[in-house]
This record gives C-alpha cells, sequence and structure tokens, in this order.
C-alpha cells in the first residue's frame, strides 16, 4: 500500500490548535516550530491567479487550516493561489519527499478572536494522487482519482469531495467532526472514525468494506460482497447491495444491511 500522507511536528501542532479553536474560541498562536529535514522545495504560488506555476512533482497532498483546495488530474504539476495578498502571505506550499504540503508559514500568527482572517483557495492540477490529508475546517474538492491505493485523512472539521473516484484500495480515517462525501468504485474499503465525522458515500460501491467507528460517526456505503462493522458509541451505518454483514456493536448505534437491521 502506498505511504500515507503525514503529519509532521508542525502540521500535528496546528490540528491540535485548530481543534482548541472549535471548541472554545481560543485565539491561534504557532510560533518557533523550525524547518523540516529531506527534500524541501518551496512553491512558487502564483498571486494573479491567471496563470499557473510548475512544481516538483508530487503525488500526496497535505492542507491545514481553513483555505479551499480544487484538484484536478491532468497532465503536469502546478499550483494556483487565489485569494487577497496578506492571506496568501500567511501561507506556503512546498514540495517534501513527493508530497504537497500548504500550510501556514513558520511564525505564523493568527488571532480568531477577532474579524477571522480572509481565507484562500488553492487550485492545483496533478496527473496521479495518491493521498490527501487535511487539518483544520478547510474545504478539498477532488474532479476524479485514478489508481491502486488511495488514503483520506481528516483532522478536524474540514470537508472532502470525490466526484469520481475508481481505485483498488480506499482507506479513510477521520479524527473530529470531518465529512467525506465520494461518488465511484473501490474493490476494498476501509473506514475509521473516531467523534461525529460522517462518509456519505451511498454512490460508492465497494466489493468489501471494513467500517469502524468510536464516537457518534455515521457512514452509508454501497457494498456488493462482505461488509466488517464495529461501532462503539452512537454511530450509524447504513450499507446498501449486501446482507452478508459482520456486526460488533456497544452503545446505542444502528447498522442495516440492506433489509436487515443489527
Amino acid at each position: 500500500m502506498a505511504r500515507a500522507p503525514t503529519l509532521r511536528k508542525r502540521e500535528i501542532a496546528f490540528a491540535l490548535a485548530m481543534g482548541a479553536v472549535a471548541a472554545g474560541g481560543a485565539a491561534l498562536i504557532i510560533d518557533g516550530l523550525g524547518e523540516e529535514s529531506g527534500d524541501r522545495r518551496e512553491v512558487r504560488v502564483v498571486v494573479s491567479g491567471r496563470t499557473s506555476q510548475e512544481v516538483a512533482p508530487f503525488t500526496k497532498i497535505a492542507t491545514f487550516g481553513p483555505h479551499n483546495v480544487v484538484i484536478t488530474q491532468g497532465e503536469g504539476y502546478s499550483v494556483r493561489g487565489q485569494g487577497s495578498p496578506a492571506a496568501l502571505a500567511r501561507l506556503e506550499a512546498v514540495v517534501e519527499d513527493g508530497e504537497l504540503f500548504i500550510r501556514p508559514k513558520a511564525g505564523f500568527r493568527g488571532g480568531f478572536g477577532g474579524p477571522r482572517a480572509e481565507a484562500a483557495t488553492y487550485f492545483i492540477t496533478v496527473p496521479r494522487l495518491e493521498g490527501i490529508s487535511l487539518a483544520g475546517s478547510g474545504d478539498v474538492r477532488i474532479d476524479r482519482v485514478r489508481g491502486g491505493d488511495f488514503e483520506a485523512v481528516i483532522a478536524g472539521a474540514g470537508d472532502l469531495h470525490i466526484a469520481d473516484l475508481r481505485v483498488d484500495d480506499l482507506e479513510v480515517s477521520i479524527v473530529g467532526a470531518g465529512s467525506v462525501e465520494a461518488s465511484g468504485e473501490a474493490d476494498d474499503t476501509t473506514i475509521s472514525i473516531g467523534g461525529s465525522g460522517t462518509v456519505r458515500a451511498s454512490a460508492l460501491r465497494s466489493k468489501d468494506a471494513a467500517i469502524r467507528i468510536g464516537g457518534s460517526g455515521d457512514v452509508a456505503l454501497a457494498v456488493s460482497e462482505e461488509a466488517e462493522v464495529a461501532i462503539m458509541g452512537s454511530g450509524d451505518v447504513d450499507i446498501a447491495g449486501t446482507t452478508k454483514c459482520s456486526v460488533s456493536r456497544m452503545g446505542s448505534g444502528d447498522v442495516r444491511c440492506d433489509d436487515r437491521e443489527f
């Protein structure tokens, strides 16, 4: 399986801070995060929005913060930032070890007690995408995904939309209140939710699926063969297409496999 999108120290710190903001409205202050080692190439983002800058190759994308990302599968690699100069000045786009990071610059300070800073939008073109990682409250939209393995990781309240996904193995992990909406096909699908996240994938057909929920998360998925479901909490799972379900449940959660209820 392909290497999952990574969360390094500064990104983990940012995700935790964003969680604190969402929970209690506290100010976000991040400083002294330093630089990472490895192959690091900075992306020169075009602010005008008229042209896109070619960048080093990457197959994974990680985004951190409230900004929005639109990803298109196409020829070549490009990144275009759209927003006010102030919004874009707070962010950096860098390629490290084959992964594109869009994140606050080191020393970023943003106070959320007053007027909220304007969010930016990034438009990305990539020939092949193997993974997406989203920390914060941003919105990510992907037109299509093709390939063997694909992994989506959400930490926080972000939203991920995939219009057309066709892969062998799909892994979705949500920690928090994030959501995933996807259509397409997969041979095997693994979904893990910790918190109140949701996966709306009734238009995604998988041969087999393994679903694990800890909390109040909800999943809707189409499965043609077998599904394994484990719930601890009040989460709900709705499986369409098969009655072959193995269910383990602790709490008030409900599981439905076609016309069977557990």
